[in-house]
C-alpha cells in the first residue's frame, strides 16, 4: 500500500514539476521573443533623440548643411574616423548612410556613450575596437543633422 501511495504522490509531484517547468519556459520564450523585437527597433533607430524622424528631400543634398557637416566633422571626428574605407580608431565612415538609419547615425553622433551600452549594433563596434569608446563630443541637434548630410553628400561621391 505504501508503495502505491508513493507511486502516486511522486506521479503528481513530477507532474506539476513539469507544467510548471513548460510554463516557465513559454514564458522565457516570450521574453526572448519581446526582447528581440526591442533590440531590432533599438539597432534600426539606436538611442537618443532621434526616432522616428523623417528626414525631407533625402533624394537632394544641402550644400549649405553638408558644408557646415564638413567643418564639425575635421573638428570632432575626424581623429579617430577616416573615409578611406579602412579601420582606424574607429570604423571607417564610408557608405554609412546606405548602411545605417539616419536616425540611428545622428543618435550615435550624440549619444554614443549610452548607444555602447544598450544598442547592439553598438555594442559590436564597441567589441570590435577592443574596448575604445566613441566620446560625447558635445554635438547639438543642428551639428548631427549636418554632419549626417556631410555624410551624405560623401557616399554620394558629390
Amino acid at each position: 500500500m505504501n508503495i502505491i501511495k508513493f507511486t502516486i504522490i511522486t506521479s503528481i509531484i513530477l507532474s506539476l514539476f513539469s507544467c510548471s517547468n513548460s510554463e516557465n519556459n513559454s514564458a522565457d520564450k516570450d521574453t526572448k521573443e519581446n526582447e528581440t523585437i526591442k533590440q531590432e527597433k533599438i539597432s534600426e533607430e539606436g538611442i537618443g533623440p532621434y526616432v522616428g524622424v523623417k528626414i525631407e528631400g533625402l533624394d537632394k543634398i544641402d550644400e549649405e548643411m553638408a558644408s557646415k557637416g564638413l567643418e564639425i566633422f575635421k573638428l570632432k571626428c575626424s581623429a579617430c574616423h577616416k573615409m578611406s574605407g579602412k579601420r582606424y580608431v574607429g570604423p571607417s565612415i564610408t557608405n554609412i548612410t546606405k548602411a545605417r538609419n539616419p536616425n540611428w547615425i545622428m543618435n550615435m553622433l550624440m549619444n554614443p556613450i549610452e548607444m555602447t551600452k544598450k544598442d547592439p549594433i553598438a555594442k559590436s563596434l564597441f567589441r570590435a575596437y577592443n574596448g575604445t569608446q566613441m566620446t560625447s563630443v558635445n554635438m547639438t541637434n543642428d551639428d548631427a543633422r549636418a554632419v549626417f548630410e556631410f555624410l551624405r553628400k560623401n557616399d554620394a561621391g558629390k
